[in-house]
């Protein structure tokens, strides 16, 4: 007798109480059951028969006032999903504000601690820079 690799038992063939025990794995029945099953004028939120009943372009059966109030739930659901989104961007954005803020000081330090080393350190010196420059510019 060959045994399969894939196979922990002995035998090639299964017993009665193997197959009785395996039975409905697997099969059509097991998987869908009779609470699965909805009749063919059923709502497919309620599952109870339609009542003032609607059609879907794509053949789908609700009752009006479910389909309406399943609406109105899915748009407060996506309002409030929306609010959430707005308060998020509005965090980042006062967070990076912040951050900019403090960014540009601190370039504009920089720059002006670079600079304060080039120009001469008396103010007098440094009118006479600027008048030696303006004249140089004029020739």
């Amino acid at each position: 007798m060959a045994r399969h690799s894939k196979s922990n038992q002995i035998r090639e063939f299964l017993t009665y109480e193997e197959r009785a025990r395996w039975a409905g794995i697997g099969t059509q029945s097991e998987r869908l059951g009779a609470d699965s099953m909805r009749s063919f004028d059923s709502c497919c939120l309620c599952l109870q028969f339609a009542q003032r009943p609607m059609v879907t372009p794509a053949g789908y059966l609700y009752c009006r006032a479910c389909i309406f109030e399943n609406i109105v739930e899915q748009k407060a659901a996506h309002a409030r999903a929306q609010k959430e989104y707005e308060a998020q961007q509005q965090k980042v954005g006062a967070s990076s504000a912040g951050v900019q803020q403090m960014l540009e000081s601190v370039t504009a330090e920089a720059f002006v601690e670079g600079h304060d080393s080039i120009l001469p350190a008396d103010r007098r010196r440094h009118s006479e820079v600027l008048s030696k420059k303006h004249h140089a510019i004029e020739r």
